[in-house]
């Protein structure tokens, strides 16, 4: 029987996603359980399936969430502190690139001209047209 032909039950999909907010990984969770289908069809299943799709998603965001409260359990129990470091580290990237706009690293963007001064409308076509006429007098187009 082919892997593509098998029925898939939401029960299993329950107990993965289960397993997923107390955060685990899916790789852990499909070598740990026995399940009757591969990584790549479940991607494939809940990719398709736009109800999964969110049930996907929002046990990830909470797999987060729940690998961040451990940062400070691990801190506190791990013997090596280069493991430590290594192991808290890993999470918080992790976290700041799935979910940037809760774990992110806030950009602050200032937008300033020639010397610091701020940028205006009319600044930005002075300096388009200062540009221009710099072109014009070294002969370059």
């Amino acid at each position: 029987m082919s892997k593509r032909n098998i029925e898939y039950k939401p029960e299993i999909f329950e107990e993965i996603f289960s397993d997923l907010r107390k955060g685990e990984s899916i790789r852990s969770i499909f070598v740990r359980r026995e399940m009757p289908f591969s990584r790549a069809l479940f991607y494939d299943i809940v990719g398709k399936d736009e109800k999964l799709a969110d049930q996907y998603a929002r046990a990830r965001e909470a797999c987060i969430d729940t690998q961040i409260d451990d940062l400070h359990y691990i801190a506190q129990t791990e013997e090596d502190v280069q493991r430590a470091r290594l192991m808290c580290d890993n999470i918080k990237w992790k976290a700041c690139k799935m979910l940037p706009k809760k774990y992110g690293e806030k950009v602050s963007l200032e937008h300033a001209g020639k010397d610091g001064v701020p940028l205006t409308p009319m600044n930005i076509v002075i300096e388009g047209i200062n540009a221009k006429s710099q072109d014009t007098t070294t002969g370059e187009a």
